[in-house]
């Protein structure tokens, strides 16, 4: 109730009207300010900001604290408040469903356009709006077809092996007392009839049995020990708060004592036989930083992993990190004297690593904005992708702002050069790359491409050099635990290209898995005979103590789980790293 009577502002008549959530409907335009949650799902129509770009941060939805930049659509980016208070049309968009990531839909203005939604303009119920000062939009979704309602479920209640086994006990004192209570009133039963016949009692004897239920009933109450399980309760809140007052798990540098959010499960935490853990972000910081790469065949950057010094270790060589302090300590810890500090202009490859930082100038979704200091801030949609962006930076190939309908500007070696963005083939699971397609200056079409290197190698052209080197370099890449990815382009015909860009267009206007299959199918068909461009190496470092933090756990009996996506040889590296594998164990592969 509290929620829902929160107030929102809706568009009537060129003005802004507040209003309750509750009375917020489909179709409505409304208006959220900075700070505020979002009363439904809404497609973004316009922002304060120039470029149509706004922040949110979903961590009521999926528990990512990275804020994460929504577009309106440029079709209403820059309409005024009476604009939109006459804007006319409908929208077509797929069923509610429980998928944060997607959505496809299609706005059909009554001018005439259609206009392609995606997950992108999609602002959700419950996430916030945080780097705009407003943001407008039309809703879609309320009530329980939003999809953070869609996704709500009562948890289930989890119970310990105590509370199943006083539940089994409890049961079992029941029956006890329901046998002594039959038991007691067949004998008082008797020895009323039999013995006590003078003091008139009920002749029926079955009646005299049933009146005496009852009585036993109520004498024996006390045998079912109702008050343990609030003692049980209290003594659960009790430890629930030892366990954050506990300064063994007080964790410093963020301020953050242990947070027990559920008491039901306190007495299992000594039984636990099992760990499962993920890699990136559990086992590793999730701060990515650039490494090393390779680009004709040859491989730059010096210096050794926490991984690759584990793994050298394991063969009994010790290698030393001879990297300079300060880079060590820098965003971008790549350091090769061929190339740092500008002197990879002076090499015979000095056009094809041109190219390589061209490319991550380009090929990415980064939007720069300014901090407090009115300094350039990296907003990413990963980590991965803000590393790159800061190594092309650090190389003097600075992305310095992304404006409507595509325009990007890029600054290369103190050059600033415009470029437009026509086509961008995003990132999935299934793809394992992603691409962009740009108009440069000169009139050129050009697609950027990136991706994991088994999808990337085989899109390469027959003619494509330097793959059997650079695969050797991804190799060893992996054995020191860095994040790999291969870099291509391919200049388009622009004959070809106009054909393709109109399916491509007709493509995005479709509604549900017909749109990701025809857009799927689209990327297939453009993303061929690829030109090898380089390779890019980025660090994960180890969190500080998960080596020791393995260990203790391995020593206490339990059996630790690692769940990673990396290849094999990657995998166990990191495995022996972290102290999960030792020299000792017997390995077992399984990989079919």
């Amino acid at each position: 109730v509290q929620v829902n009577n929160r107030p929102a502002f809706r568009l009537r008549g060129g003005q802004w009207e507040e209003i309750k959530w509750h009375d917020v409907a489909v179709g409505h335009v409304v208006r959220v300010d900075k700070g505020q949650e979002f009363p439904a799902d809404i497609v973004t129509l316009s922002t304060s900001e120039d470029e149509g770009v706004a922040y949110v941060e979903t961590s009521n939805l999926d528990g990512e604290t990275n804020l994460k930049p929504k577009r309106a659509l440029a079709e209403t980016m820059n309409c005024t408040v009476q604009q939109l208070s006459k804007l006319v049309g409908t929208v077509e968009h797929e069923c509610p469903n429980k998928e944060l990531y997607t959505f496809t839909g299609t706005l059909k203005l009554s001018t005439g356009a259609d206009v392609p939604l995606g997950p992108d303009a999609l602002l959700l119920r419950g996430s916030q709006l945080r780097k705009a000062a407003w943001i407008t939009g039309i809703v879609i979704f309320t009530g329980s077809e939003t999809k953070m309602m869609q996704n709500s479920m009562n948890p289930p209640h989890k119970r310990s092996q105590l509370e199943r086994n006083m539940n089994t006990m409890l049961i079992m004192v029941l029956l006890l007392q329901l046998l002594l209570v039959v038991l007691c009133s067949i004998l008082i039963t008797i020895r009323d009839t039999q013995f006590d016949w003078y003091l008139s009692f009920n002749p029926l004897k079955g009646l005299q049995f049933l009146e005496s239920l009852p009585t036993f009933l109520i004498l024996y109450n006390n045998i079912i020990p109702i008050s343990l399980y609030v003692s049980v309760e209290l003594v659960k809140a009790a430890q629930g708060l030892l366990i954050h007052a506990d300064l063994e798990m007080y964790y410093a540098p963020k301020d953050m004592p242990a947070m027990p959010h559920t008491t039901d499960l306190n007495e299992e935490l000594g039984q636990i036989t099992q760990v499962f853990s993920d890699k990136t972000g559990t086992l590793t910081c999730n701060v990515m930083s650039f490494f090393k790469f390779s680009v004709g065949g040859q491989s730059y950057g010096q210096g050794t992993t926490e991984i690759g010094r584990a793994a050298a270790k394991r063969m009994g060589v010790t290698v030393v990190d001879d990297r300079p302090q300060e880079v060590m300590g820098a965003k971008v810890q790549f350091w090769d004297p061929l190339v740092s500090g500008g002197a990879w202009r002076k090499l015979e490859q000095a056009p094809l690593i041109e190219e390589f930082f061209t490319l991550l100038a380009l090929c990415h979704t980064v939007i720069i904005e300014k901090d407090e200091d009115g300094q350039p801030k990296i907003q990413a949609e990963s980590p991965d992708e803000a590393a790159l962006v800061e190594a092309a930076h650090e190389f003097n190939f600075r992305f310095v702002e992304r404006k409507a309908a595509g325009v990007c500007v890029v600054s290369i070696l103190g050059v600033e050069k415009v470029y437009t963005v026509l086509n961008v083939l995003e990132f999935n699971s299934d793809r394992k790359r992603m691409s962009v397609i740009c108009q440069a200056p000169d009139g050129a079409l050009v697609l950027y491409s990136k991706g994991a290197d088994n999808k990337m190698f085989e899109r390469m052209s027959p003619d494509a050099l330097y793959l059997a080197d650079t695969a050797n370099h991804l190799k060893t890449y992996g054995d020191e635990g860095l994040r790999t990815l291969v870099c291509a382009k391919l200049v388009l015909d622009p004959r070809e290209y106009g054909p393709w860009n109109a399916r491509f267009t007709e493509a995005r206007k479709l509604i549900g898995d017909q749109r990701a299959v025809r857009m799927a199918e689209l990327a297939e068909e453009i993303e061929r005979d690829l030109e090898f461009v380089g390779a890019s190496a980025i660090e994960d470092k180890l969190q500080t103590g998960v080596p020791e933090c393995v260990e203790r756990l391995r020593l206490a009996g339990l059996k630790v789980w690692m769940l990673t996506g990396d290849k094999q040889e990657t995998a166990i590296n990191i495995g022996f790293a972290c102290e999960l594998l030792h020299n000792a164990m017997q390995q077992i592969v399984l990989n079919k």
